[in-house]
């Protein structure tokens, strides 16, 4: 994990592929909507937020971010590395507060993590269900850490 990466490299290469995932994710995104949010939320977290989009095609954007960040290669010097990310969707419920959404979002990203990583959880407020995987042929990119 980056806690590994952190130790190992030190926090500014981590930082660095902090900044790499967003971009991956920034590139991922569908633009002409004009609804849709990317942000670093805390830490390794990211928080992607698709106005007016229902869960289905909300768990869609998801895991084509997911496989794109799973198909890209990140390179520093002479240093690959492959990434995967554990993701969670919940829907947010008329009246919900935005926090009470992302928790739920959060908790359905831990299940994607005990679950073995590299997945995506949904949560339409019945808990966290995980999400059947449909390949959706991603390109995946190169993407260079600045040294």
């Amino acid at each position: 994990g980056l806690s590994n990466i952190n130790l190992s490299q030190g926090p500014r290469f981590g930082d660095q592929i902090i900044e790499a995932c967003g971009r991956a994710i920034d590139k991922a995104m569908r633009k002409k909507r004009g609804h849709d949010v990317a942000s670093r939320f805390e830490g390794q977290r990211f928080l992607v937020f698709f106005g007016d989009t229902g869960p289905r095609n909300a768990t869609s954007g998801i895991e084509r971010i997911r496989q794109t960040i799973a198909a890209s290669t990140f390179i520093c010097g002479e240093m690959e590395l492959e990434l995967t990310v554990s993701c969670g969707v919940a829907e947010m419920a008329a009246g919900e507060p935005f926090k009470e959404a992302c928790r739920r979002a959060g908790k359905a990203a831990l299940a994607a993590k005990s679950a073995g990583r590299n997945c995506t959880f949904l949560d339409v407020g019945e808990g966290p269900e995980p999400v059947e995987v449909t390949d959706l042929k991603v390109t995946g990119h190169i993407i260079t850490l600045d040294e």
